[in-house]
């Protein structure tokens, strides 16, 4: 089912979104190096909370010239994937919003 905009969300409803990755569900091949650290406070299967550290941008745009120094970059070198017989609709962690780049605070 596609959501539209102005659509009710009732309690037990999966909303997800879905992203094509080359290949896996999470990096298996580490040979990547870490961005930088990102402190995660809270994590479970379904989401994380991470404390985003100032100067750093959550989601390049296309033309960005960010390279990996984004917050979307350096979750799946933060997080575990989720443990097995979990419904995975999330293929790569994504922001589900975002916070200025000389902002530091709490993402989901």
């Amino acid at each position: 089912i596609r959501g539209r905009v102005g659509d009710r969300v009732y309690p037990q409803d999966v909303i997800g979104k879905q992203v094509r990755m080359g290949g896996g569900l999470y990096l298996t091949n580490m040979a990547h190096k870490k961005p930088f650290d990102l402190p995660v406070v809270y994590e479970d299967d379904h989401f994380a909370i991470v404390n985003k550290p100032a100067g750093v941008v959550v989601k390049s745009h296309r033309k960005g010239g960010h390279g990996i120094m984004t917050i979307r970059s350096a979750l799946p070198f933060a997080l575990q994937p989720p443990s097995v017989g979990t419904v995975a609709i999330i293929r790569r962690p994504q922001p589900v919003h975002r916070l200025d780049k000389p902002t530091s605070g709490l993402l989901l």
